[in-house]
């Protein structure tokens, strides 16, 4: 899914339809660290001394909000000229409404707090603390705060959630001697174990993931096994899933093969899929199979097998200009001079499914993104997003209109000093 490509020196925030909403109502940052990837970047952050960062993307289609030490926003103020009836979870009129928003940072640069003013005077804060070494240990949301511990090695080990000063989950990490994390688990409220990850190395490189998801509607069991060439680059992968569904159990083994060009792009990936679903020999299931899709004890034997390749293409300089694989699903993408990605079209098995059509500036700047989705080859939702810069390359006005038409237009203003 393409995403605005700031790519800018001074990433500002983000600036979507979605923004507001989600930004007042963000849960704050523990899903920043619910994962091996995320957790890595969220102890690396503390080294940058920029917890700025670890705000997420808000929408599918939004850019990472984040600041720098010498161009930071301290106010905004977003207009939505709309005649919809619902926004934000508010009644609204055809009257436009304003949003302010204004942020305040330390002298090192770390955003302490982040306040929304509306139009009916109705306030949102939240707030940013940190330890005498710049590391984040609470995070405060309405009634909602978050508690950030941390090992003598300053890498992340918890993080408690509380909703009105009651303790309602946490989370834990530990680490190999490498500072490598092992393991992450989930509690609930009880204490009991809600879901955990652990993790293996070898020479510090991942080879094994395990997911143990006891405690879900549908619990299950998970592995992850990763092989590498001798160049560093992932060459299998081999994903497996058991799921218990209480009458009957699945096991979804999935394994893919990698295979890379003389400048180390991937060329082309081979999925096969296995699916086996075990059913007890008393179960109804048994009466609709063969006597030879069971096993020695009578439990019915379900197997479904798929095989699926893609394969990409790059140009000059290792862009990635076509992805296409054998389930239908293809992507073209054209980039200019400078490497920013101009067009792309995405193709599923129907025809034309997305485009997206980017303008930039003489300085490599986006100034317009038009994102259109296609339904039987006829438009039926479009998307489009005009932005402006200040000489120092920051975003001061982001238009973006978002209805079939693009006759609905929100808008936001910043302002730096």
């Amino acid at each position: 899914m393409m995403v605005i490509d700031l790519n800018l020196k001074k990433v500002v925030l983000s600036v979507f339809f979605t923004f507001c909403f989600n930004l007042i109502n963000a849960d704050g940052i523990d899903k920043y660290a619910d994962d091996l990837e995320t957790l890595n970047k969220f102890n690396q952050l503390y080294k940058k001394n920029d917890y700025n960062l670890l705000k997420k993307p808000f929408g599918k289609n939004s850019t990472v909000k984040t600041f720098d030490l010498k161009g930071k926003v301290h106010f905004f103020n977003f207009v939505n000229k709309s005649n919809l009836t619902e926004k934000f979870g508010e009644i609204s009129d055809d009257n436009a409404r304003v949003l302010k928003g204004f942020y305040e940072f330390d002298i090192n640069g770390k955003i302490i707090k982040f306040n929304v003013i509306k139009n009916n005077g109705n306030e949102s804060s939240e707030i940013w603390k940190y330890d005498i070494e710049g590391r984040l240990i609470e995070n405060n949301h309405g009634d909602n705060k978050k508690n950030y511990l941390y090992n003598a090695s300053n890498l992340l080990i918890q993080i408690d959630n509380y909703k009105s000063n009651t303790l309602v989950s946490r989370q834990k990490y530990k680490y190999d001697n490498s500072s490598n994390p092992i393991e992450i688990s989930f509690y609930k409220e009880t204490g009991d174990l809600e879901r955990k990850y652990t993790y293996a190395y070898q020479n510090n490189r991942l080879v094994e993931e395990i997911q143990d998801f006891r405690n879900d509607h549908v619990p299950s069991f998970g592995s992850v096994k990763y092989e590498y060439n001798i160049n560093g680059k992932k060459a299998e992968e081999e994903k497996k899933i058991v799921k218990n569904y209480g009458s009957f159990k699945t096991t979804y083994t999935t394994i893919y093969n990698y295979k890379y060009d003389l400048n180390n792009n991937l060329q082309s990936t081979l999925r096969n899929s296995n699916n086996k679903t075990v059913y007890p020999k008393d179960g109804l299931e048994c009466k609709h199979l063969s006597q030879s899709e069971k096993d020695s004890d009578g439990n019915c034997i379900e197997v479904k097998n798929t095989i699926s390749k893609s394969t990409s293409k790059y140009d000059m300089n290792n862009n990635e200009i076509e992805f296409i694989s054998t389930d239908g699903y293809k992507e073209y993408t054209v980039f200019n001079t400078k490497g920013k990605i101009t067009s792309v079209k995405v193709f599923n098995e129907s025809g034309l499914k997305t485009t997206y059509t980017n303008l930039f500036d003489n300085h490599n700047n986006l100034t317009t993104e038009v994102y259109e989705d296609f339904k039987n080859g006829s438009s039926y939702k479009r998307e489009k997003h005009i932005i402006e810069y200040d000489n120092n390359a920051n975003i001061i006005s982001f238009e973006n209109y978002s209805d079939e038409k693009l006759k609905d237009v929100t808008t936001f203003t910043y302002t730096f000093y």
